[in-house]
Protein backbone atom coordinates (compact mmCIF):
# COMPACT_ATOMS: atom_id res chain seq x y z
CA UNK A 1 0.00 0.00 0.00
CA UNK A 2 1.29 3.15 -0.83
CA UNK A 3 0.37 7.07 1.10
CA UNK A 4 -0.42 9.31 -1.60
CA UNK A 5 -1.56 11.74 1.55
CA UNK A 6 -1.58 12.43 5.04
CA UNK A 7 -2.40 15.93 6.89
CA UNK A 8 -2.77 16.73 10.11
CA UNK A 9 -6.57 19.07 10.49
CA UNK A 10 -5.65 22.33 11.30
CA UNK A 11 -6.37 24.70 14.01
CA UNK A 12 -9.78 24.09 15.93
CA UNK A 13 -13.04 23.94 14.88
CA UNK A 14 -16.09 22.94 17.43
CA UNK A 15 -18.33 21.02 15.60
CA UNK A 16 -16.38 18.47 15.46
CA UNK A 17 -15.98 15.79 18.52
CA UNK A 18 -12.74 15.70 20.33
CA UNK A 19 -11.51 19.17 18.58
CA UNK A 20 -10.97 22.34 20.71
CA UNK A 21 -10.80 25.73 19.85
CA UNK A 22 -7.51 27.26 19.84
CA UNK A 23 -5.91 23.37 19.14
CA UNK A 24 -2.75 23.61 16.94
CA UNK A 25 -2.18 21.37 13.40
CA UNK A 26 0.57 19.51 16.31
CA UNK A 27 -1.85 19.11 18.99
CA UNK A 28 -4.70 17.25 16.31
CA UNK A 29 -1.88 14.95 14.59
CA UNK A 30 -0.87 14.06 17.89
CA UNK A 31 -3.94 12.54 18.83
CA UNK A 32 -4.72 11.25 15.24
CA UNK A 33 -6.83 13.88 13.59
CA UNK A 34 -5.40 13.27 10.53
CA UNK A 35 -6.56 12.74 6.81
CA UNK A 36 -5.18 9.58 4.31
CA UNK A 37 -5.05 8.86 1.15
CA UNK A 38 -3.91 5.39 0.13
CA UNK A 39 -3.59 3.76 -3.01
CA UNK A 40 -4.38 0.32 -2.44
CA UNK A 41 -4.74 -0.82 -6.03
CA UNK A 42 -4.92 -0.90 -9.69
CA UNK A 43 -5.82 -3.22 -11.61
CA UNK A 44 -8.34 -3.46 -15.32
CA UNK A 45 -8.25 0.53 -15.78
CA UNK A 46 -9.73 0.93 -11.92
CA UNK A 47 -7.31 2.80 -9.05
CA UNK A 48 -8.34 1.69 -5.78
CA UNK A 49 -7.70 4.10 -3.30
CA UNK A 50 -9.19 4.38 0.48
CA UNK A 51 -9.91 7.49 2.44
CA UNK A 52 -9.60 8.11 6.02
CA UNK A 53 -9.63 10.86 8.62
CA UNK A 54 -11.89 13.62 8.37
CA UNK A 55 -12.91 15.18 4.87
CA UNK A 56 -13.32 18.83 6.09
CA UNK A 57 -12.09 22.23 5.46
CA UNK A 58 -8.62 21.85 6.35
CA UNK A 59 -8.06 18.51 5.25
CA UNK A 60 -10.14 18.33 1.55
CA UNK A 61 -8.01 20.86 -0.26
CA UNK A 62 -5.21 17.83 0.37
CA UNK A 63 -7.10 15.24 -0.23
CA UNK A 64 -8.34 16.21 -3.45
CA UNK A 65 -4.63 17.21 -4.60
CA UNK A 66 -3.79 13.16 -3.97
CA UNK A 67 -6.49 11.85 -5.56
CA UNK A 68 -6.07 13.98 -8.83
CA UNK A 69 -2.59 12.91 -8.40
CA UNK A 70 -3.76 9.55 -8.75
CA UNK A 71 -5.99 10.25 -11.78
CA UNK A 72 -3.13 11.64 -13.77
CA UNK A 73 -1.73 8.65 -14.63
CA UNK A 74 -2.72 6.88 -17.10
CA UNK A 75 -5.91 9.15 -18.22
CA UNK A 76 -9.26 7.40 -18.24
CA UNK A 77 -8.90 5.48 -14.84
CA UNK A 78 -11.94 4.64 -13.31
CA UNK A 79 -11.52 6.05 -9.26
CA UNK A 80 -12.47 4.27 -6.88
CA UNK A 81 -13.06 5.96 -3.15
CA UNK A 82 -12.84 3.43 -0.42
CA UNK A 83 -14.38 5.56 2.10
CA UNK A 84 -15.55 3.45 5.24
CA UNK A 85 -12.48 5.44 7.57
CA UNK A 86 -14.07 8.66 7.15
CA UNK A 87 -15.33 9.34 10.09
CA UNK A 88 -16.09 13.33 9.34
CA UNK A 89 -17.84 15.06 6.43
CA UNK A 90 -18.84 18.12 5.70
CA UNK A 91 -19.44 20.49 2.74
CA UNK A 92 -15.97 21.19 2.06
CA UNK A 93 -15.63 17.04 1.67
CA UNK A 94 -18.66 17.41 -0.23
CA UNK A 95 -17.57 20.18 -2.53
CA UNK A 96 -14.13 18.28 -3.27
CA UNK A 97 -15.72 14.91 -4.27
CA UNK A 98 -17.54 17.14 -6.70
CA UNK A 99 -14.59 19.10 -7.86
CA UNK A 100 -12.70 15.42 -8.06
CA UNK A 101 -15.61 14.07 -10.13
CA UNK A 102 -16.03 16.64 -12.88
CA UNK A 103 -11.73 16.63 -13.15
CA UNK A 104 -12.41 12.52 -13.38
CA UNK A 105 -14.96 13.19 -16.20
CA UNK A 106 -12.68 15.32 -17.90
CA UNK A 107 -9.93 13.20 -17.94
CA UNK A 108 -12.10 10.43 -19.60
CA UNK A 109 -12.56 8.88 -16.41
CA UNK A 110 -15.02 8.65 -13.73
CA UNK A 111 -15.39 8.31 -9.70
CA UNK A 112 -17.24 6.20 -7.84
CA UNK A 113 -17.65 5.88 -4.16
CA UNK A 114 -17.58 2.50 -2.06
CA UNK A 115 -18.35 1.42 1.70
CA UNK A 116 -19.56 4.75 2.24
CA UNK A 117 -20.51 5.42 5.94
CA UNK A 118 -24.03 6.34 7.06
CA UNK A 119 -22.99 9.69 8.08
CA UNK A 120 -21.50 10.48 4.12
CA UNK A 121 -24.42 8.82 2.50
CA UNK A 122 -27.21 11.11 4.53
CA UNK A 123 -25.23 14.27 3.45
CA UNK A 124 -25.08 13.09 -0.54
CA UNK A 125 -29.07 11.84 -0.20
CA UNK A 126 -29.47 15.30 1.43
CA UNK A 127 -27.69 17.25 -0.94
CA UNK A 128 -28.78 15.17 -4.13
CA UNK A 129 -25.04 14.72 -4.61
CA UNK A 130 -25.94 10.85 -4.76
CA UNK A 131 -27.73 11.28 -8.07
CA UNK A 132 -24.16 12.53 -9.59
CA UNK A 133 -21.63 10.29 -6.96
CA UNK A 134 -22.35 6.97 -7.90
CA UNK A 135 -21.75 4.72 -4.51
CA UNK A 136 -21.78 1.00 -3.92
CA UNK A 137 -21.99 -1.05 -0.97
CA UNK A 138 -18.37 -2.50 -1.68
CA UNK A 139 -14.93 -2.09 -3.92
CA UNK A 140 -15.83 -5.19 -5.72
CA UNK A 141 -18.96 -4.04 -6.77
CA UNK A 142 -17.70 -0.39 -8.10
CA UNK A 143 -14.99 -2.19 -9.94
CA UNK A 144 -17.25 -4.34 -11.98
CA UNK A 145 -20.07 -1.72 -12.77
CA UNK A 146 -19.19 -0.19 -16.31
CA UNK A 147 -18.79 3.41 -16.39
Amino acid sequence: MNTVAETPTQEGVAMRSGIRLGMTTEDAASAGMTMQVTELDRVEGCVIAAVSGPMDYFTSPVFGAAAREVLLDPQGQRLVLEMSGVDFFDSAGLNELLRLSRHAAGAGGCLVLAAVPPHVRQILSLTGTNAVLPTYAQVVDARRTPQ
